[in-house]
């Protein structure tokens, strides 16, 4: 009896951890260990040590016309990254948008944030073309996709 009580309780035990969820601390932070629901503007996420907020999103006032693409338009994404990984931190492919389901390009911008020195936080932001009038955003963050590691889905509503 104590036998199947111990086994069983060690079967819902690894359940529990292998299905991985989101840790909120009090701060509000959220640390994935597996991709279980969105979070929104203003919600912070941490993998490996880099912490992403998306600060805000909104519509470019103006396209870059000598770029060589023609979308209808720009959604610009305002980011926060603050690098605690233990060496520097190049933010490139890590951040991807899928409008209605599908992967979108990104577009040049200004402000792109490329390096965060370990220690260090950064703002910035990433651009992509949008094409037609989607009614589904969400902006996917996984800083090791080479590695396969953790991924964080932020539901996006542009103003």
């Amino acid at each position: 009896m104590k036998k199947n009580i111990l086994f069983g309780s060690i079967i819902a035990l690894f359940f529990l951890t292998a299905c991985g969820a989101f840790n909120r601390g009090e701060s509000g932070e959220v640390e994935a260990e597996a991709v279980e629901e969105n979070l929104n503007i203003g919600e912070t996420s941490t993998i490996e040590g880099i912490s992403l907020t998306v600060d805000d999103t909104y519509y470019a006032d103006k396209i870059n016309r000598s770029a060589n693409t023609n979308p209808d338009a720009i959604l610009i994404v305002d980011l926060t990254v603050e690098n605690n990984s233990g060496k520097d931190y190049s933010l490139g492919v890590d951040i991807d948008l899928y409008v209605d389901g599908v992967k979108t390009n990104t577009y040049p911008v200004e402000k792109l944030m490329n390096r965060v020195a370990d220690g260090e936080t950064a703002n910035g932001q990433r651009a992509f073309e949008i094409k037609g009038e989607p009614s589904e955003f969400e902006l996917e963050f996984s800083p090791s996709k080479r590695l396969k590691s953790e991924k964080v889905r932020y539901t996006i509503e542009p103003e």
